[in-house]
């Protein structure tokens, strides 16, 4: 071969050897850890979205990467949406200002600026705001809700969103109806003082002692004949003209008024008050952070009560009378007073606010580089390499105790699904 045509391979290896270089160079040196269509945010931005994180729930942050990257990636992709569609916050919206000693602490524990920390809470309020009302302010398409009725019926998310049950044949759609139902509790009695060991005489020379569990029991059964008995006065009374809400007054006098919480924005509902939900909500609202809040926390709820209820009022047919229902205290029974199509109310806001938040994370070109995200740990914080010091010295000395975290549910409401990225 010629010197001057191995002088230019030679030449032209090296111009792509070069080349090479130049992208694997240029590769380490990139550290964009998000892209939204062409705008690109660093590992700084992603570092001072985790110290406000943990700056605010520092014993129940999570050091999990993709945790972390999908929380990262849901909320700057909906400050991005929202500040593209004009969103602004007003005064009250806006984030409270730090006190007095809380810029020392951030720099001190966390190696946050004041104004950084202002920054992120900004843009997460800006966030906030268009996940509570994506149908109004995100300038979403006016068949959102069409395109999110196909997702659902194109996945299982009746199932994991929802938590209803489907049958093969059924869709979203058979589940926006919404249910108009009235519900009439009677409280069971008391125990009677001493009723632990009542001896009462029986037939013939046979006498013996009824158990408190037995005693208790009559109770129930006492109160479940009277529940049926106001159900065969309400009949009667609609059969005879009364309206619906007549015939439940009526039926009322005498006893005792068994209020309940409504599921939907916890306020208090007399016995017999005209009520509503839908289908599709009705298995969410047992499974609510709401529900599992008041329930659990403040006891507020009796969970096998509403349990009960709610599949009563899903499962009868409309203008029928449930089966009577027992949880702890109470009897009660549901009239399902009429079932409508389509969804209304709250149930109709939720929906269309789903489907807008579906939109906004499925059509916003998001990528998350994952590698370069990973390069920073968040156990380097000064306030988590002080407090693995001190586990330590604990375990060392035996005065280490277990702790148990209660969970702060009220957190990730606003958030319903979380989608997984890789990069």
């Amino acid at each position: 071969m010629e010197k001057s045509k191995i002088a230019i391979l030679v030449i032209g290896l090296l111009i792509v050897v070069a080349a090479v270089a130049a992208l694997v160079i240029a590769d380490t040196k990139d550290n964009t850890v998000l892209t939204l269509g062409k705008t690109k945010y660093d590992l700084e931005d992603y570092k001072s979205y985790g110290k406000v994180w943990y700056y605010e729930n520092n014993s129940t942050a999570t050091s999990d990467v993709d945790t972390l990257a999908n929380y990262y990636g849901y909320y700057k992709t909906f400050y991005k949406w929202a500040e593209k569609s004009g969103v602004t916050l007003s005064g009250d919206e806006l984030p409270a200002a730090l006190e007095s000693g809380d810029a020392e602490k951030l720099m001190a524990d966390y190696e946050l600026t004041s104004g950084e920390y202002m920054r992120v809470k900004t843009e997460i309020a800006l966030a906030e705001k268009l996940m509570n009302n994506g149908y109004e302010l995100g300038k979403v398409p006016s068949n959102v809700e069409e395109i999110y009725k196909n997702y659902i019926n194109s996945s299982n998310y009746l199932e994991t969103s929802y938590y209803l049950k489907p049958k093969s044949n059924e869709t979203v759609e058979d589940y926006m109806k919404m249910i108009d139902y009235r519900v009439f509790a009677i409280k069971i009695p008391s125990a009677p003082s001493g009723e632990e060991a009542e001896v009462v005489e029986t037939s013939g020379d046979v006498s013996g002692d009824i158990s408190g569990d037995a005693a208790k029991a009559q109770r129930i059964l006492d109160t479940k004949i009277q529940a049926q008995d106001v159900v065969a006065a309400i009949k009667d009374n609609m059969a005879n003209g009364l309206s619906a809400e007549d015939a439940f007054t009526v039926a009322s006098e005498g006893y005792e008024n068994v209020t309940r919480l409504n599921l939907y924005n916890q306020s208090y509902m007399d016995n017999g008050d005209l009520d509503h939900m839908s289908y599709l909500y009705s298995q969410r609202l047992l499974n609510s952070q709401t529900f599992i809040y008041y329930s659990y926390y403040f006891g507020l709820i009796d969970g096998d009560y509403y349990t009960d209820m709610i599949n009563a009022v899903t499962n009868t047919p409309k203008g029928e009378f449930s089966d009577i229902i027992e949880a702890n205290d109470v009897v009660a029974f549901v009239y399902v007073e009429d079932i409508r199509d389509g969804l209304e109310g709250e149930d109709l806001d939720s929906f269309r606010n789903e489907a807008a938040t579906y939109y906004v994370n499925a059509y916003s070109d998001r990528v998350i580089n994952k590698i370069v995200l990973s390069k920073y740990d968040f156990n380097t914080l000064p306030i988590k390499v002080r407090e693995a010091e001190e586990a330590a010295k604990a375990e060392i000395s035996g005065d280490s105790e277990e702790v148990t975290l209660t969970p702060d549910v009220s957190e990730t409401e606003n958030i319903e699904e979380v989608p997984t990225e890789e990069t």
